[in-house]
């Protein structure tokens, strides 16, 4: 942290426990992430004390208003995988991959049955947007979830609109 004594108990040890929870992200991640949550705070101190030194209130409000540190791990850590694998899908990637997935499979089972579109190939298709479009919104903080939201409403759509 740059100039640590400026900073109230409260921001220093909110950012120490953030620090602690970054434990397992990679060292250059977690600098970035900490230099960027400190300058987010820093900023929101500056609205809240116009001008005057901020206050240990002024930090309890500011903070009051942040993600608990464990969530900063949460994000962070859960996604990636150390050995350089694949990576672990957030909730709005599920999503995403649902939606896209039903559309695919709809597609190849239309194609193997030589253009027949059975009634059950569309139920399929529909049953994976609805659950993508709900997926999407549990996860909507998530942009993969927003991306779910729209893309599984605009094919389900469009696809009752090529259907009707």
């Amino acid at each position: 942290m740059k100039d640590e004594a400026e900073f109230p108990q409260a921001v220093r040890e909110y950012l120490q426990s953030v620090a602690a929870c970054l434990g397992n992200v990679p060292p250059d991640v977690r600098q970035d992430i900490l230099n960027d949550l400190e300058a987010h705070i820093r900023e929101r101190l500056a609205e809240r004390a116009g001008g005057r030194p901020a206050t240990e209130e002024d930090a309890t409000d500011v903070l009051s208003e942040m993600d608990p540190p464990e969530s900063y791990a949460d994000a962070q850590t859960a996604p990636v995988h150390v050995s350089g694998g694949w990576r672990r899908l957030t909730g709005g990637q599920w999503a995403l991959c649902v939606s896209l997935a039903g559309l695919l499979l709809t597609c190849v089972l239309i194609a193997v049955s030589r253009g027949y579109c059975n009634p059950v190939y569309y139920l399929f298709f529909l049953a994976c947007q609805i659950a993508a479009f709900v997926l999407g919104i549990r996860h909507w903080k998530d942009g993969f979830g927003k991306a779910a939201v729209f893309t599984s409403a605009l094919v389900a759509i469009g696809s009752l609109l090529f259907v009707a």
